[in-house]
């Protein structure tokens, strides 16, 4: 184990006070959140790069404020904070709720930030599938300048590089889910200690002959990442959510995500699972009770 003993400890008070020390220490800068994740890095000795700890506890960032549009969470706000909030127990939001209950014990959930989860880029967060399959969008501070991108671009596009070395996370947009939506979130481990192998998170908007008016579907697997998947979606847009449409979707997922061997899972098996547990997702999304 290698021990984390930055040389310097920073405390900003502002996002861009974190900038500018992340570009003053390039490469050896870490921003501090909840440190659940540092702690699992410290204990692999995967931290003696870092000489310098940005600290953004005392920004105040761990707000959660309901707009008219949405829901806007700061960057700082716990998993418990997210679980809690009055906002998210409306209709539509299920699969956040879910994804974050998911992600570990309580003190767990009352440490890990959302800003971290996505932050620290591990290709399998349990929230994340959560948030782009519910269209969030992510604020960002990079050299004095605002900028306000997709999660879903974020995480696929050369953005996700700055994350932590130029870039700030400020602030997740969550838009309210249109009347008629709901989601729901699943996923498969090896051991209630382990990272999850596969994941996901649907949103599914239908009428009253459970004709499936929108939808949007999202897959995590190890190690490549997150998928939206598009085709997947054509599909079900238009049918009837009933046994035939749901005995067939799991097909059309599985020829549509692109996944690789895995020493936890080969590929064939997270093809899968990724389509056994969107189908299911879609099926108790549909079923369930309006919140």
């Amino acid at each position: 184990m290698s021990l984390f003993s930055p040389n310097r400890w920073y405390t900003p008070k502002t996002t861009d006070e974190a900038v500018k020390i992340i570009e003053e220490h390039p490469g050896e800068a870490l921003l501090f959140g909840g440190g659940t994740y540092i702690h699992e890095l410290r204990e692999r000795g995967s931290l003696e790069w870092v000489k310098a700890c940005v600290d953004l506890q005392a920004i105040g960032l761990n707000y959660l404020e309901k707009t008219q549009d949405g829901i806007k969470v700061g960057a700082m706000a716990t998993l418990n904070d997210v679980i809690s909030c009055a906002g998210f127990r409306a209709g539509g939001f299920e699969s956040l709720i879910q994804a974050a209950y998911a992600m570990g014990p309580e003190q767990i959930k009352n440490a890990a930030t959302l800003g971290g989860a996505v932050g620290c880029r591990v290709p399998i967060i349990d929230v994340v599938p959560a948030l782009i399959s519910l269209g969030a969008k992510v604020m960002l501070r990079v050299a004095g300048e605002t900028r306000v991108i997709g999660l879903e671009e974020l995480l696929n596009g050369p953005e996700a590089s700055l994350l932590g070395r130029t870039a700030v996370i400020v602030e997740f947009l969550v838009p309210q889910p249109a009347p008629g939506s709901r989601s729901h979130f699943r996923k498969f481990r090896r051991s209630a200690a382990d990272w999850p192998i596969v994941n996901a998170s649907v949103l599914v908007r239908v009428d009253s002959a459970r004709d499936c008016a929108d939808a949007r579907l999202v897959v995590g697997s190890r190690p490549e990442g997150y998928f939206r998947l598009k085709k997947s979606e054509e599909f079900l847009v238009g049918k009837q959510i009933n046994g035939d449409t749901l005995e067939a979707l799991p097909h059309v997922v599985s020829s549509e995500v692109r996944l690789e061997n895995h020493f936890t899972a080969s590929a064939e098996y997270k093809k899968a699972l990724a389509g056994t547990f969107v189908r299911e997702a879609v099926q108790r999304a549909v079923e369930a009770e309006p919140s």
